[in-house]
């Protein structure tokens, strides 16, 4: 059997990092991995965190092109790979550009689509912005979805997608997050470094770790976002504020625009993988508008503030490891104010001990998924969602 796996941007890179290497530690399964060059030199650096690196990358046209032509582009140049590649899946993650690209391009060569986080809805077509259509998109082409949790794969029952084809398996996120944090607390020389790089911003006070970077909170947004962290920064400088700029250049101008003056406010350049889970996990609090910060946050039970008006993960509202805050200002500036004056999570009784994003087991299910096609006698029986009945979360494929 032979296995492409498309990754396009950084965060597809880490959550796919563990997969590609359950896949590729099965002799059956002949795994490559195609770099689309979405976040070409971002993604093959988180590889590298995790000792993987690109079977292929596909080259990338001339910065500054709009969405349709990113996606022609993608969807192109991944046509022509599978068809070079002989594959008989593509796994996608998730809900980029490069995400739907590829899957439409697996479509058009007759090649069977697997989707790792399937199911993740807001119910908003602008919210997120491309991603909630991609996603859904995605979903009306793929084979085989792998649902990170029982409610996205509910999502995707409610759609029509046959319940056989759906299975239960855990967010990868989580897969990845329990590996780096092992290898922090087993390597001492490493866990010195990351300490050493994170006072090197913080001089060692607490510290809140800032991200936005959607496209939906560009211009006017992104300027109530850059305001609030100045004000609270006013109001709490005891507190240095880290906020490391995405590259988009609409984004890197509001902010430095906004904060570059401030003594506690650090702009820093993105951060490898390992170093913004170590500032990650030691925050006070996170302010993000990320999908995948909602996964980390939760895992390591640091209080976050979600900076959008909806949310796909609504399992972390409900266990109380984050609050939809919006972009209003005076938002995001009382709540996380009072975060940062009480010492609370902000939620009363948040249910820290149980992720709802999956127990760190999702890239073995999905892989044994593959060696059970490839090896059916070997591996033994796989359970859909049409067979667990009300069983949850991670559970489903046990």
């Amino acid at each position: 059997m032979k296995i492409l796996v498309s990754v396009g941007t950084r965060p597809e890179a880490i959550k796919l990092a563990p997969l590609i290497g359950a896949l590729k530690c099965a002799p059956e399964i002949d795994t490559s991995v195609c770099l689309t060059g979405q976040h070409p030199d971002m993604a093959q650096s988180a590889l590298r965190e995790f000792g993987i690196t690109g079977d292929t990358t596909l080259r990338v046209d001339a910065d500054g092109q709009t969405l349709p032509d990113r996606f022609s582009h993608f969807q192109r140049a991944l046509g022509r790979h599978l068809l070079d590649s002989s594959a008989d899946w593509i796994v996608v993650h998730g809900d980029t550009t490069s995400t739907f690209a590829g899957a439409l391009a697996a479509f058009h060569s007759k090649v069977k689509v697997a989707h790792v986080e399937a199911g993740l809805r807001t119910g908003d077509i602008a919210n997120p912005w491309p991603e909630e259509a991609y996603r859904k998109l995605t979903a009306a082409i793929t084979e085989t979805h792998f649902a990170p949790t029982r409610r996205a794969a509910d999502n995707l029952i409610a759609e029509g997608v046959d319940p056989d084809r759906i299975h239960v398996t855990g967010n990868t996120a989580v897969d990845a997050l329990y590996g780096m944090r092992d290898r922090i607390s087993q390597d001492s020389a490493l866990r010195q470094r990351l300490q050493r790089r994170l006072n090197q911003i913080t001089g060692g006070r607490p510290h809140v770790l800032v991200t936005a970077h959607r496209r939906e909170n560009h211009g006017a947004p992104m300027r109530q976002i850059a305001r609030s962290i100045a004000e609270l920064a006013r109001q709490f400088a005891d507190h240095v504020f880290v906020l490391p700029v995405h590259p988009h250049p609409d984004v890197g101008a509001t902010v430095r625009a906004a904060l570059s003056h401030i003594e506690n406010v650090r702009l820093t350049a993105p951060m490898g993988y390992l170093d913004f889970l170590f500032a990650l996990e030691s925050a006070t609090l996170v302010i993000s508008d990320s999908g995948g910060v909602q996964e980390e946050a939760a895992t390591f039970r640091t209080p976050l503030l979600v900076l959008r008006k909806t949310t796909e993960r609504p399992e972390a509202l409900e266990t109380g490891a984050a609050t939809l805050v919006g972009t209003d200002e005076s938002s995001v500036i009382r709540l996380a104010g009072r975060i940062l004056r009480d010492g609370s999570d902000g939620n009363g009784n948040v249910d820290w001990l149980n992720n709802p994003f999956g127990d760190g087991r999702a890239a073995d299910r999905i892989s044994r998924y593959f060696r059970n096609l490839a090896l059916p006698d070997a591996i033994g029986s796989f359970a859909s969602v049409a067979s667990i009945g009300p069983r949850l979360g991670a559970t489903a494929l046990d």
